[in-house]
């Protein structure tokens, strides 16, 4: 099994593709900075991921896993049971780094799953965020087609199918290329290799290249775009307006973000400010017994959250819940 959180990347996966097109200097500028602390969502998706590989190998599931966790593993392997019926072969974690080398040395990365059967090739990733990620002419599952095509020798008379399993927004979402549509890819991804390795590359500011990329909070494009936008006068609000205060959003937000992390390190850096601790959460560790033990309570369970069953005085068994708080967050000292 391939540990999601220390398997190494290369210079330009196929995950950063979009951000080396929109942003040919994000990827050298990435490179010099340190690594992030994994979010929470991160986290989550990390694990969910790890989940989906012990079913889809059929191994047993780790020892206290998530339920809800598994609930989401768990569908999204049911949904490559009933949209791949007629695959032959299955490749879980496929590394893809040696074929893309051939095309650009700092290529690389690991396709969720890859199938093989009946005149076609299905690329299927699974995304646990909210927001919609569409799977048509997408540049991660482009990159991971081709470099399944090329690592398995696939004909050209071969079908490809690009699939996104992402339950909470869509579900299972699919389109169809042509192994004529991977060889123009190919082209176009030698292209934005070759770019974004220039020393020189040049940076561009976005929404969808910066809101991600590790080097936000100290790059001077992003910074002087913020600027230029903030300064600028407007009579009425159309696309190009909302776009630049996304754009503006994206800048605060690192900014924002580093001073948390500056205060964590050095709490008295900043002057005037400080953090404050993010409010507790509580959830249930297992539904199914939690309902069980409030049987002869249906208006505790009908109250679902754990903290609103114990304001009725309820006594929760520690293993039956679990405890967490969120992110501290930046307020003034008074």
């Amino acid at each position: 099994m391939i540990d999601h959180e220390v398997r190494t990347h290369a210079l330009i996966s196929a995950s950063r593709i979009q951000r080396a097109s929109l942003c040919p200097g994000s990827v050298l500028a990435e490179e010099a900075m340190p690594p992030e602390p994994s979010s929470p969502a991160a986290m989550r998706g990390t694990i969910i991921h790890e989940l989906s590989e012990h079913l889809l190998a059929g191994r047993e599931l780790p020892e206290g896993a998530d339920p809800e966790l598994v609930e989401v593993a768990q569908t999204y392997v049911k949904a490559l049971d009933d949209f791949t019926q007629n695959i032959k072969r299955e490749y879980i974690e496929l590394s893809v780094t040696d074929a893309l080398k051939t095309i650009h040395p700092a290529l690389g990365g690991t396709a969720d799953y890859v199938g093989t059967g009946g005149g076609e090739i299905i690329v299927a990733d699974l995304k646990t965020g909210r927001v919609n990620v569409d799977p048509e002419w997408n540049p991660q599952l482009m990159t991971y087609a081709l470099g399944a095509a090329i690592h398995l020798k696939a004909p050209p008379t071969v079908n490809v199918r690009l699939a996104i399993y992402q339950p909470e927004a869509g579900g299972w979402k699919q389109w169809t290329c042509g192994y004529q549509d991977l060889m123009d890819w190919k082209d176009k991804l030698y292209d934005i290799a070759q770019a974004a390795t220039k020393p020189d590359a040049i940076k561009v500011a976005s929404e969808d290249a910066c809101k991600y990329c590790r080097a936000r909070s100290v790059c001077p494009v992003l910074r002087a775009t913020a600027v230029t936008v903030a300064k600028a006068e407007f009579q009425a609000i159309g696309a190009a307006t909302v776009e630049d205060a996304k754009l503006c959003q994206v800048f605060a937000e690192s900014v924002l973000e580093k001073a948390v992390e500056q205060l964590k390190e050095k709490p008295d850096s900043i002057p005037g400010w400080k953090l404050r601790e993010g409010r507790r959460m509580t959830k249930w560790t297992d539904h199914k017994m939690a309902e069980a033990m409030l049987t002869d309570r249906r208006e505790a369970w009908e109250l679902k959250s754990v903290s609103a069953v114990q304001k009725l005085g309820i006594d929760i068994p520690a293993g039956l819940m679990t405890e967490s708080r969120a992110a501290p967050s930046l307020v003034r000292e008074k």
